[in-house]
């Protein structure tokens, strides 16, 4: 039972982190061929929760296919309506909670180090 939890927790990490870069690359692709601007840059959320990230790529994958717009347009009005399904408050608590309870530093991320 407890692999079998452990491997469902490095799935949906993993996943997270794949759904996370594609959303920080499709603004870099996009600026790098200057159809994004810093604007668009500084609507793409920080922390994600693996269902939020979900959200965002159906709601942008929808968004062009069914609506017509361009990627660009269906990318700033998808993170410009963004809502966090936690509240930020919530999630910084719940992120110092866990930097702190971690076993081993060294299984926090860097940027998070400095809260426990």
């Amino acid at each position: 039972m407890w692999y079998a939890s452990i491997h469902t927790g490095v799935v949906q990490n993993a996943m997270l982190i794949a759904l996370q870069a594609i959303l920080v690359g499709g603004a870099l692709w996009l600026w790098s061929r200057g159809q994004a601007s810093a604007a668009i840059e500084s609507l793409v959320p920080k922390l994600l929760t693996p269902g939020a990230a979900e959200s965002i790529a159906v709601k942008l994958y929808r968004s062009v296919r069914t609506e017509g717009l361009s990627p660009i347009d269906a990318l700033r009005d998808t993170l410009d309506q963004y809502q966090p399904p936690v509240p930020p408050d919530v999630m910084d608590f719940q992120i110092s909670l866990a930097a702190r309870e971690a076993s081993d530093g060294e299984f926090v991320p860097e940027m998070f180090r400095h809260l426990r």
